[in-house]
């Protein structure tokens, strides 16, 4: 089951709840309905998801923005480095 986060604010803290969760602490009907109420306050409707997910990859076919993915694979986009740690930078840098 998916489970989205709410009041949590840390993923250490969200990590203690689930592990709680897991270990029995609370009787398992009510778990499954908070994490129903939270997925469906939180996760996005699937037509939604399904349109934004048509409309990125429209634009990521055009030719601008393919030029700038290879620009950025060039140097070191979806590997661990400097360019991942600041790649609002590298995108600012793109002329």
């Amino acid at each position: 089951m998916r489970f989205a986060y709410s009041s949590v604010q840390t993923r250490q803290e969200a990590g203690v709840l689930f592990a709680a969760l897991d270990a029995g602490r609370f009787p398992p009907e009510g778990v499954k309905a908070a994490k129903r109420a939270i997925n469906n306050l939180t996760l996005p409707d699937q037509a939604n998801l399904r349109s934004d997910s048509a409309m990125f990859l429209d634009l990521v076919s055009l030719p601008e923005t393919r030029e700038r993915l290879d620009y950025l694979a060039s140097r070191g986009l979806h590997t661990p480095g400097e360019l991942e740690r600041d790649l609002g930078k590298a995108v600012a840098e793109f002329r």
